[in-house]
């Protein structure tokens, strides 16, 4: 943990001085090219008077990006130093964030576990004298409901043989029965 501390205040400590280098720097370029901006404009201006005009400008224009280009570059080195200087500031952060989290882990205190509540056991309830009396008159309706259902299971058998009797006599007599006529979808 200290070391970790003592690494992240060196790199912010190195990260100051290399802004405070890069802040110089930033100026020395903006510096160098403002000069070049006015060497440019002067040159136009100079150009004005000649006589072959553009050729003149186009040359100034050609210093001119040259000057640029170079300036460009060093903005440019500055610009991915500070990218990347960054960077490491951050992942250094995170770094510290995670040793810091393993150890309040690693230090804390496990949770003890939730134990699942035990339920009651249930009581043995002494049952009534007339649990005995309550007993027959279930067995009692059961059968009263056994025999209706075998009363109702005749009566369909008889009907059943009813209805083929008559059937049967009917096609004896010669009396069939007709067809429905056609839905209204079959006319189509």
């Amino acid at each position: 943990m200290r070391a970790a501390l003592v690494a992240l205040v060196l790199t912010l400590l190195s990260s100051a001085a290399a802004a405070q280098d890069d802040a110089a720097l930033r100026q020395q370029i903006s510096a160098e090219r403002a000069a070049a901006q006015a060497r440019y404009q002067s040159e136009r201006a100079a150009c004005a008077s000649r006589f072959a005009r553009n050729a003149c400008e186009d040359e100034a224009r050609a210093r001119y990006r040259q000057a640029t280009v170079a300036l460009r570059a060093r903005q440019n080195e500055i610009d991915q130093r500070a990218r990347r200087l960054k960077a490491e500031q951050r992942r250094a952060a995170i770094e510290q964030r995670q040793r810091e989290l393993l150890e309040r882990q690693a230090t804390a205190v496990p949770p003890r576990p939730l134990e699942a509540p035990v339920p009651p056991q249930p009581q043995a309830q002494p049952r009534p004298a007339s649990h005995a009396a309550d007993a027959e008159a279930a067995r009692a309706k059961a059968a009263e409901r056994a025999a209706a259902a075998r009363r109702r299971q005749q009566a369909i058998q008889a009907d059943l043989a009813r209805i083929q009797a008559r059937q049967q006599q009917r096609a004896a007599q010669g009396k069939s029965a007709q067809p429905l006529p056609p839905g209204p979808a079959a006319s189509n």
